[in-house]
């Protein structure tokens, strides 16, 4: 991959959030990571940082946010989504889409890929708390991205950040695994257990709760 394919596969301000996440230093024509501006609403064009939903400017949960909506930017309108109805027919939402671009960012678009979508509890009529999975492949960076979409901020102050990633050298099935494992650890410390199986991608509902199963009191596997 030539030099100019590097850099025209993202904006410069992208290159320096996703060099950032990687620890790698940013290939030459990027932007610095500490001049970049926070946005409530983010303009048309290259992907930034946000402030989370408290308008607090967290840069390391910023970063992760940015990182994984470089990722999911083909499937932004296919992620979880909350939405309500207010007595004066005012529509609230979760999730903030992004505006039309003015034009193309990169020449090739990132393809992200469903690992799978699981609902971590109802806890009312209406109220689930579903999160999607999917894995994206950084074409120059040679690193597959793993991001976790729920339906609102409320839980991580965005609606999606990167949780992980791995380099080709690992089987993706594998790898994905394995991230979803350490990721959900944290869950299962406190005795938390995903309690639906929404949506198969790259996992199946049985591969998902073999991985679970290793992280709880019931053997899936």
């Amino acid at each position: 991959m030539t030099a100019n394919l590097h850099i025209e596969l993202y904006h410069p301000q992208e290159h320096a959030i996703i060099s950032d996440w990687l620890s790698r230093t940013p290939p030459q024509g990027s932007a610095d990571i500490d001049d970049l501006p926070f946005y409530d609403k983010e303009p048309p064009g290259p992907i930034g940082l946000r402030r989370n939903m408290y308008g607090e400017e967290d840069s390391g949960s910023a970063i992760e946010n940015a990182v994984a909506r470089i990722a999911l930017e083909r499937a932004e309108y296919k992620l979880p989504q909350w939405a309500a109805v207010h007595p004066d027919g005012k529509v609230v939402t979760g999730r903030q889409y992004r505006k039309a671009r003015d034009k193309p960012v990169r020449r090739v678009s990132l393809l992200p890929r469903l690992i799978c979508e699981i609902n971590w509890a109802d806890s009312g009529p209406g109220y689930s708390w579903p999160e999607a999975y999917h894995v994206t492949w950084f074409p120059s960076y040679d690193v597959y991205v793993v991001t976790a979409s729920q339906d609102s901020p409320e839980v991580h102050g965005y609606t999606e950040k990167a949780i992980d990633y791995f380099t080709a050298g690992e089987p993706v099935r594998k790898a994905v695994s394995r991230i979803l494992r350490e990721y959900w650890a944290d869950f299962a410390e406190h005795g938390e257990h995903w309690q639906h199986f929404l949506e198969a991608g790259l996992l199946s509902e049985d591969q998902a709760l073999c991985v679970a199963g290793e992280l709880t009191w019931q053997d899936y596997c």
